[in-house]
């Protein structure tokens, strides 16, 4: 088994919790846990988040058996209310949905999930990210191919803790001078290389990376707004 660790964030109460996924080599579930501890790390705590199908194939792009299953994120804002978001399937080998849900109770119970996914079952989402900053204010993004074979990145946010949340803005475009990027969407999530931060001025800030497939070729991507 592989514990792969995905996120973290220090609370309004200075405690840290971290998320990350448990997978059986690809061949199994793969459980998605929420870490955290109230004595500085002497002893933690797992919630258990979510239980996803085994991981779908992806040799097709040459990349490893967990490239495209579950993978989980976590923020917290400055009223100490955690935010998880993360990606997980119903089904063995079956597309990734996205999913989000809070706690106000330190992590130590969870809302029921939300499908955020927005799009057809058949819509493969990965690299889940999500940042927060005042009460209530949470941001998100993520890869889908809902233009598929294509993949693109998309955001929404909520200013009162996910209870409802803005239109998708696709960030990813064409670009010219790049044989990987089309008009509807970029060839492969380029790399785990996926980020999420908010500036002193409410901005919020994405980069990404958009490739041919898993090896090359590929760049990253930077776009900033509200």
């Amino acid at each position: 088994s592989w514990a792969l660790p995905a996120a973290g964030t220090i609370d309004a109460a200075g405690n840290p919790h971290f998320a990350w996924a448990g997978y059986q080599l690809g061949r199994q579930n793969v459980n998605l846990y929420i870490s955290g501890s109230e004595d500085e790390g002497e002893t933690w705590t797992s919630t258990l988040v979510d239980v996803s199908g085994a991981a779908p194939a992806c040799t097709a792009y040459r990349c490893g058996w967990s490239y495209l299953g579950a993978q989980i994120a976590m923020a917290s804002d400055s009223a100490g209310t955690l935010y998880a978001l993360w990606t997980s399937s119903r089904t063995d080998r079956a597309p990734q949905k996205l999913f989000f849900a809070s706690s106000t109770t330190f992590g130590a119970t969870w809302s029921a999930k939300l499908d955020l996914s927005g799009s057809l079952a058949t819509v493969e989402h990965a690299f889940p990210g999500i940042v927060a900053s005042a009460a209530g204010d949470v941001r998100i993004a993520w890869m889908d191919t809902r233009t598929s074979p294509r993949w693109n990145t998309f955001y929404r946010s909520s200013t009162n803790g996910g209870a409802t949340w803005s239109a998708e803005t696709r960030l990813s475009g064409g670009a010219a001078g790049y044989r990987y990027i089309h008009a509807d969407g970029f060839g492969f999530p380029f790399g785990d290389y996926f980020g999420m931060a908010i500036d002193n001025r409410g901005e919020t800030h994405v980069v990404w990376g958009e490739g041919l497939n898993f090896n090359s070729p590929g760049s990253i991507w930077h776009t900033s707004g509200r």
